[in-house]
């Protein structure tokens, strides 16, 4: 054992620098080949992009300390200053000597004797700059080379998965035909370490790359050097001679061309030949072939420079005979194994999945012990624990699950496990006698089982979409001579699968079963500080999930930024794709306009790779829109505390259900009777009322409209119209302005103008936008209440389809909500300004959407929108743009204002309140006085306005 510091660093030193300057045997190639002599383009801008968005942030730096997010933190400027440094790379083909030294840091396997060196794996750490360079290297070079179909590792649309689900399949074939499967499980020793030189050139050139970029990978590999990084500080510097570079963006496509040329003539079809990277199977239904192809594959990589390992290479047979024997490699005997991890994934010769199960556990444990320190702090709260398990911890068990059929017993150890973890982290004991689903429900984890089916049903989804030729694909359609053995045969992956499907489509059923239980369950007790509390959000949020209310969990909200049509084409064609699920809060319209939309989670991955094959750029608006949502539901049940005995206890500040509305228009009009009254103007499609609340002081007035609400989840519009109502009766007789407006016309204030709507954006959805009047001869539900007026009706900017969001509706007017404004607007006949309010992007917008001829009383609509947005910013400084629908924002046929302007009202008007896309929809509570405040003053001017140009 070595104890003084000097003798570790010349351990290490000693090990790596043999390791890497010494070529196994190998016999010199005769045979020459020829070099591809072709002129290459220049290092493209877009390249240097998509090379910076490949490269993760928050990673080690190289020698020369500069981090990757130096670069992405520059933005176009590092796009200029790399693209230009890379050209001089290219056209020298020298690249800078610091890029040339690089600092090695040993990594454990978790496996074999940790005080021997040979038990770990050197990482180097590199310049952040040179691997950019790499990456945009390795993107031309994967245009031109083409690697074999039975190379997993590092290509594209492949992944550990596919590999491991063929393999699973496979053996689970020839089990049900009672047929012998041979498998041998190739190990290469140090295999990217010793990689010759000579090889990857000759490799290189053998694949169609141009001349001109092997030398500069040569270039890349000439006169490196390095140090290593171990627990007594650095060693001297070395220089490396022999094999790739571990921890380069470049050496695994580089290695696969290695092993692509390497393997040619020995290699069979997937699945009998499958690679991931160095980690080869070889497949044969008899003992003799699949020695001989171990033989031929030995022979094939070994004259080559690289050694398959005697001691690591394994052998298994599924269906053994008696015996049978195993194989052997140059006459010594290849171990022979009942089980083995292929890709981090335990297979065994008997189908069974109790071990994989076992080191799924494992996994987990291990990923916990790892994040524990944050588990168990008791200052860190509950939901953000949750999150650390489900990013750290969960993706460990569930790796490869998708793949495997387990029995209930088996789910059952999963989630004994998680829910040890989970008990430990929230520190609950079961003396606590605090039931799982309280536990589950704290941390905002939902059960493994359910994960894991969840994850073999997407799997096989994802199975079935691939083309026919797919490996997967093609082992399920897999027929296989011979008979099962009698008795009750194993459960098959594929049988797995449809029952899993069975089992969901019960599954929100059975939610409403547990969350009865729940509600017949005593809270947490009081003696654990805090847990009451705890359970009782448990419980409401469980109450909610009887009833069904969609969770938004993991979705997010993406602000794209166009800059020329065709990706606002290339957007609008997104938006068809009625699977993902898409819901854009602001549409692809305009290159001056951002666009916003929601990605339910499942659809995160497909929208991310079209927009960056597209090279569109988007950011982040809302990371996770349920958190946004949960924090909405606590401060709504705070005010629910509170015991509301007249408008004055009303909470202003806090978002409302619709009785809760209804109730403080009731207690308004009571306070204040002859001056406030309800009309009920019609029923809703579900049979709820239309209440307006009227302002008058007198009889037969012309009227000033204002209606909230339309499109049910903006909530800040009804918030603010409550605090609109309470403002009225307030200022009345204090506010000469607002006085005498009164005194000469009523005010007409319509809350709740969606009322269905706004129910269900309560109860079940709260995204939900149109109203809920079920569409003849579709599934889906509702009409844009927004679009549905006789003004251009059907024409640009809404839609046909029943399942948008703009739906027009079948007919004009042909939903009640706005039939009932129609009407009563038409029978009233002195309604002489007319304001729609809805959110988002602080707009003032006037007449017309539908067509750009402008209206007759243009210039007087845009100066008074001026000065009411004048008087808005005056309060907070808050910036709205102002002008005509279809100039400002977009083209929009069928809207509210173009058909009470083309009624002959001169002064409509139609608010978009806060924000700008922050938070969108979920504008926090906090925000609706101020909002309220401010279009308060933009109301009154237009009422003043009104007032003083009468008609």
């Amino acid at each position: 054992m070595l104890t003084s510091e000097e003798s570790i660093q010349r351990r290490w030193k000693e090990y790596f620098e043999e390791l890497m300057n010494e070529e196994n045997e190998r016999e010199k190639r005769v045979e020459g080949v020829n070099s591809v002599e072709q002129k290459v383009d220049k290092i493209r801008k877009d390249e240097v992009r998509k090379a910076l968005k490949r490269m993760k942030s928050g990673k080690a730096v190289g020698p020369d300390d500069i981090p990757v997010e130096v670069w992405k933190c520059l933005g176009e400027a590092a796009v200029e200053f790399l693209a230009s440094l890379f050209n001089r790379v290219l056209e020298s083909e020298r690249m800078p000597e610091e890029w040339r030294r690089s600092v090695l840091v040993p990594i454990f396997k978790n496996k074999g004797d940790v005080q021997s060196c040979s038990n770990y794996r050197g990482i180097k750490l590199m310049s952040h700059t040179m691997k950019l360079w790499e990456r945009v290297v390795e993107a031309r070079l994967r245009k031109v080379v083409e690697i074999c179909e039975q190379q997993y590792g590092f290509m594209p649309r492949k992944s550990t998965t596919d590999a491991i689900f063929a393999l699973r399949i496979l053996m689970e074939k020839y089990r049900d035909g009672q047929r012998e499967l041979h498998c041998v499980f190739v190990d290469l020793e140090k295999a990217y370490d010793r990689v010759p030189r000579e090889e990857l050139w000759y490799c290189m050139r053998k694949s169609g790359v141009a001349e001109k970029y092997v030398r500069v990978v040569q270039d890349m590999y000439e006169r490196s050097r390095t140090v290593v990084r171990c627990a007594v500080g650095q060693t001297e510097e070395f220089n490396v001679e022999v094999g790739l570079h571990q921890g380069s963006a470049l050496s695994p496509f580089l290695f696969a061309i290695v092993m692509d040329q390497l393997s040619e003539e020995v290699r069979q079809e997937s699945p009998w030949t499958m690679m991931f990277a160095d980690d080869i199977v070889i497949c044969s239904e008899s003992r003799e072939q699949v020695e001989e192809n171990l033989e031929r594959w030995r022979f094939a990589l070994e004259r080559r420079g690289m050694k398959v390992s005697r001691s690591k290479t394994e052998y298994m047979c599924v269906n053994e005979r008696e015996g049978s024997g195993t194989v052997r490699l140059q006459g010594e005997e290849v171990k022979k194994v009942q089980e083995f991890k292929y890709l981090g994934s335990t297979v065994q010769s008997n189908g069974e999945r109790g071990k994989e199960v076992k080191k799924r556990v494992q996994a987990g444990w291990n990923g916990w012990r790892k994040v524990s320190g944050v588990l168990c702090d008791r200052k860190i709260s509950a939901r953000i624990k949750g999150k650390v398990y489900r990013t750290v911890v969960r993706p460990a068990m569930l790796y490869g699950l998708e793949t495997v059929s387990l029995r209930k017993r088996q789910e059952s150890e999963l989630e004994v496990a998680e829910l040890k973890m989970l008990r430990f982290s929230l520190g609950v004991t079961r003396l606590d006698r605090i039931r799982n689903e309280y536990i589950r429900g704290t941390a905002h984890v939902g059960r493994l089982g359910d994960k894991v089916r969840e994850a073999r049903l997407r799997w096989f989804g994802h199975v079935q979409r691939r083309e026919s030729e797919y490996i997967g694909r093609r082992m399920l359609d897999m027929e296989l001579p011979g008979r099962r053995q009698r008795g009750r045969p194993k459960r098959r992956r594929l049988a797995h699968a449809v029952g899993n499907r069975a089992a969901f489509s019960t599954w929100r059923q059975r939610l409403k079963v547990i969350a009865l239980e729940y509600k017949r369950t005593p809270v947490l007790g009081e003696r654990t500080t805090g847990r009451k509390m705890r359970g009782l959000w448990v419980l409401l949020a469980l109450c909610g999930a009887v009833f069904g209310k969609e969770t938004f969990e993991g979705h997010q909200v993406l602000r794209i930024t166009v800059v020329n049509e065709a990706q606002i084409e290339l957007l609008k064609e997104l938006s068809q794709n009625e699977h993902l699920g898409l819901d854009f809060w602001m549409d692809p319209v305009d290159v001056s306009l951002p666009v916003d939309v929601r990605v339910p989670f499942h659809s995160l991955q497909a929208v991310r790779a079209f927009l960056g094959y597209h090279e569109i750029h988007y950011e982040i608006m809302i990371q996770d829109l349920q958190d946004l949502l949960d924090s909405e539901q606590r401060e709504m049940l705070k005010s629910k505390a509170f015991v509301v005995r007249s408008s004055d206890d009303y909470n202003y500040a806090s978002y409302h259900t619709l009785n809760e509305i209804n109730s403080f228009m009731d207690t308004l009009v009571q306070e204040n009777p002859g001056f406030v009254s309800k009309l009920v103007i019609g029923q809703s499609y579900e049979g709820r009322p239309l209440n307006v609340l009227k302002f008058s002081t007198g009889a037969n007035r012309p009227g000033l409209w204002i209606d909230t609400g339309i499109h049910s989840r903006e909530w800040v519009t009804q918030a603010s119209g409550t605090w609109f109502a309470k403002k009225i009766v307030t200022d009345y007789g204090r506010d000469a302005e607002l006085t005498d407006i009164l005194n000469k016309y009523d005010i007409f204030l319509e809350i709740v103008t969606n009322p269905d709507g706004f129910q269900f954006t309560h109860t079940s959805n709260r995204m939900w936008r149109k109203t809920r009047k079920p569409n003849p001869g579709s599934s889906c539900v509702g009409v844009d209440p927004n679009r549905n007026w006789d003004a251009g009706f059907g024409g640009p900017g809404a839609s046909s389809s029943p399942c948008t969001e703009t739906y027009r509706g079948p007919r004009a007017h042909s939903e009640p909500e706005v039939k009932a404004i129609v009407d009563f607007v038409k029978s009233h006949g002195q309604i002489k300004a007319f304001v729609s309010i809805h959110s988002y992007s602080q707009m003032l917008l006037y007449p017309y959407g539908y067509t750009r001829t402008p209206c007759k009383d243009q210039a007087e609509l845009h100066e008074l929108a001026r000065k009411a947005i004048t008087d808005l910013s005056s309060l907070y400084n808050t910036q709205y743009r102002y002008g005509s629908i279809i100039n400002t924002i977009y083209q929009a046929s069928g809207g509210t204002i173009d058909w009470t302007y083309d009624q002959g009202i001169k002064y409509s008007y139609t608010f978009e309140l806060r924000d700008t896309g922050r938070y969108g929809f979920i504008l926090p509570a906090n925000q609706i006085i101020p909002t309220a405040q401010e279009t308060w003053l933009a109301l009154m001017a237009i009422m003043k306005h009104t007032k003083n140009n009468p008609y």
